[in-house]
């Protein structure tokens, strides 16, 4: 995990505040731990797509950190990502792929 980049900044939310300003636009949210070695696998890939969508809403909440939010969303597992519309949970991709991934953000794009 030494090798691993680290998130882009800017793309963290750390509170409940924060977590409500994002959802309520188009906002995607990756739910992942610093430590869990399937969801570090994920962030180079995390990573290029904020790069190259600079106009894309991601972000990624810490579970490790950010116990209150884990709660309000009803995070059961991670890595885990989610689509908000207007402060509405509308999509969950969950035990994902990097093709996956790659489905869910050509969708939300």
């Amino acid at each position: 995990m030494k090798n691993t980049p680290p998130f882009p900044a800017g793309t963290r939310l750390k509170g409940l505040n924060d977590f409500y300003l994002a959802i309520g636009q188009t906002a995607v949210i990756l739910f992942t731990s610093i430590d869990c070695p399937f969801c570090v696998r994920f962030r180079p890939l995390f990573n290029n797509v904020v790069q190259n969508n600079p106009n894309l809403p991601i972000y990624f909440v810490d579970t490790d950190l950010s116990s209150e939010i884990v709660n309000i969303a009803s995070i059961r597992g991670i890595p885990n990502v989610r689509l908000y519309r207007d402060g509405i949970h509308q999509m969950t991709l969950g035990n994902f792929s990097e093709s996956d991934f790659k489905k869910f953000i050509n969708y939300v794009i």
